[in-house]
This record gives C-alpha cells, structure tokens and sequence, in this order.
C-alpha cells in the first residue's frame, strides 16, 4: 500500500471516530430541573344572595352559600307568582377569572313553575364583583291553582384562569 493510501485511510478513520463522538454527545438527552413558585392566591366565591322580589305569602327559603354553589327551596302560591334572588360573585382572590359554565340544577317537576337566569360578567378582575338573577315564577297560563308549588334550586358557578 502506499503512503498517499495509508495517510487517506487513517485520516478517514479519525473523521469517523471524531464525527462517532461528536454524534454522541449532541444525542443524549439533556435534563433541566428546576423549581417554578406561583405569587398570587385563587379565590372565587359566592359572597351573597339578595331577595330582590318576593310575591307575598311565596317564600324563597333559606338561602344557602358553599363557596361556588347557592341553594334555595321556592314557595309559590297562585299563578303569576314570582320570586327573584341576584346571586353575588366576587374574586377574593389576586389572579384574574374567566367564567368557564354556569350550572343551574331543579326538580322539572312540577312544570307549572318556570325558571329564568341571567348571565354573570365573563371575566372577573381581582377585587371585582359580578352578578346574575334567578326568576322562579308561576307559570301565569295555569287555569288551574295547584296551592303552594316548590321547587328546590341549586346554581354553581365555575372560572377558570383568565
């Protein structure tokens, strides 16, 4: 063999073996631990639930608050009866909220009785409130009085992260 061959080959092999290691390296996998810390508090809640109209002799019951979810047990008396409550949202909390779903949850029995809701704002800033109505009502094309129809209603709010 001559020199000029021997030279070329034992170049080559050392390309090989270089470029062998320098695949290797860059091949393997390269692991980051670390630690992140969240600066800020999570806090939605319903803070409050306001009778804003009550037909006499109906009664709206006890109204019950668990953080995201209000209660209540309608009492109504005659067709035409009404009952509105405004449920009162609030973010305690330092992180901005965006309304994902509003469940609102009844016994359809008895179908005489109807119920009506408005929506809360979208998007609930720190320190901000919202609000929505509930109307429970008697359906007034009832020609028969069914005495003292109830109802028990439960709404629940759900935010996400904004």
């Amino acid at each position: 063999m001559s020199k000029h061959k021997k030279f070329f080959l034992f170049f080559f092999l050392i390309i090989i073996l270089l470029m062998s290691v320098g695949y290797s390296s860059f091949a393997t996998d390269i692991n980051i631990n670390g630690t992140a810390k969240i600066i800020g508090s999570w806090d939605i809640e319903i803070t409050d639930i306001k009778k804003l109209d009550i037909c006499e002799n109906c009664d709206a019951g006890a109204l019950i608050l668990d953080d995201t979810t209000s209660t209540f047990n309608t009492t109504l008396v005659k067709p035409g009866d009404k009952i509105i409550c405004e449920i009162i949202i609030t973010n305690k909390g330092t992180i901005p909220a965006k309304l994902q779903e509003v469940k609102n949850n009844f016994d359809p029995e008895p179908s005489s009785l109807v119920i009506t809701t408005t929506d809360p704002k979208d998007t609930l800033e720190p320190g901000e409130s919202t609000s929505y109505k509930i109307t429970i009502s008697y359906d007034k094309a009832i020609s028969t009085n069914q005495s003292n129809l109830s109802k028990n209603f439960t709404s629940t709010i759900e935010y996400v992260q904004a």
